[in-house]
């Protein structure tokens, strides 16, 4: 019973250390005292401490989101914790020394693709990442007509799920300076569904939906659908909340 209040105390598991000294002590007449002792001691860690994993998480700097929003956020508006200006952004048709300049400026992994309007403002077209641009970097695709067939989509989508796994960088691929004004049509390659959400919206709804889908990126817009912000899992995970001994707080972590 000590080892198993020990180790339900320091990992911060109920359920799954219950079924292991179970199975450890082979008689099924310690389930219920096993029950009792690793439910205290969840209720005194969860009291005093967190568990040791989420500690070390948080101690390393890693952006660890937690199944649950922080409390007290259902009034927080999204905009407090999208990223800071200025978003990179790109238009529909770039040129080459325009991407290669931004990739080698930034270390983005997403890119919100842009087109203005009438008045001057950056509506929303699409998403398109970073390993995208380095696979049409690499193949040259400024020096080649956009894909129109559906053969033709398909074979693009092969490419890039094949040279995606290589993790290509900007620093080893070579361009021409005779194709710097070249324009690349972004339009077959964008994502033109990305999951986007209002500034408005409430963190709580924010987070869950960044969180149930693994997202890596959330587009956030104004009620004109022109681009605002990005949000990250870093942005999300910036702010920590802690509960210990009937009192709570926010601290802001450094995410690496």
């Amino acid at each position: 019973l000590g080892a198993a209040a020990q180790l339900s105390g320091t990992v911060g598991k109920t359920f799954s250390i219950l079924v292991i000294m179970v199975e450890a002590s082979g008689s099924i007449s310690f389930s219920f005292p096993l029950m009792v002792i690793v439910s205290v001691t969840k209720y005194v860690e969860n009291f005093f401490v967190m568990p040791i994993y989420e500690t070390q998480m948080l101690m390393m700097g890693l952006p660890f989101l937690p199944s649950k929003p922080p409390p007290l956020s259902e009034n927080i508006p999204t905009s407090r914790v999208m990223s800071n200006p200025p978003l990179v952004t790109f238009p529909l048709r770039p040129t080459v020394i325009t991407v290669v300049t931004i990739l080698q400026r930034c270390k983005h992994q997403g890119f919100p693709v842009i087109e203005k309007d009438k008045d001057d403002k950056d509506m929303l077209l699409g998403l398109i990442l970073r390993q995208q641009l380095l696979v049409l970097l690499k193949h040259q695709a400024y020096k080649y007509p956009s894909p129109q067939t559906f053969k033709q989509m398909s074979e693009c989508l092969a490419l890039y799920l094949r040279e995606s796994r290589k993790h290509l960088k900007i620093e080893k691929i070579e361009v021409d300076p005779l194709y710097y004004d070249v324009e690349i049509d972004l339009t077959p390659y964008y994502d033109p569904y990305p999951y986007v959400v209002q500034e408005t919206m409430p963190l709580t709804k924010s987070y869950d939906l960044f969180r149930s889908l693994g997202l890596r990126h959330m587009i956030v817009v104004d009620e004109e659908n022109v681009v605002v912000a990005m949000v990250t899992r870093k942005d999300l995970a910036k702010y920590h909340t802690w509960v210990s001994m009937c009192r709570m707080g926010v601290k802001e972590m450094r995410i690496r």
